[in-house]
């Protein structure tokens, strides 16, 4: 399949910039993705964003890279070392429209939570 890159400044406010769906749309559209079958997994909160404005079923925040950074600017808990992931219950209530529906430790914990909800 394909994949997609934003080339703009975040100054530059353009449509295919996470959280914005320009790229999702392009892709979705190209490869037949449909949202209620797509997760986004991601270390930063506009991924999260991203994936929240694009109504996938899993949202996962990952601690890696800048996850552990963001999780703490955001305030999201953290699984304890013998999880593999966090529900975040703050994502489902009004105002959590841009959080993560998990926190998972890395990538195999993110797609433990996945394979859950998708």
């Amino acid at each position: 399949k394909d994949s997609a890159f934003c080339p703009h400044d975040p100054e530059d406010n353009c449509a295919c910039r996470k959280p914005a769906l320009g790229m999702w749309k392009f892709l979705s559209k190209r490869n037949g993705l449909k949202s209620e079958t797509t997760a986004m997994v991601g270390d930063k909160a506009e991924d999260a964003a991203f994936g929240r404005n694009a109504n996938f079923p899993a949202v996962v925040l990952v601690l890696t890279g800048k996850g552990k950074g963001t999780a703490e600017k955001m305030h999201l808990p953290v699984p304890a070392a013998d999880e593999e992931y966090i529900l975040v219950p703050e994502a489902l209530q009004p105002g959590g429209e841009k959080l993560p529906h998990a926190v998972a430790h890395d990538l195999s914990g993110a797609a433990s939570f996945i394979l859950k909800v998708v």
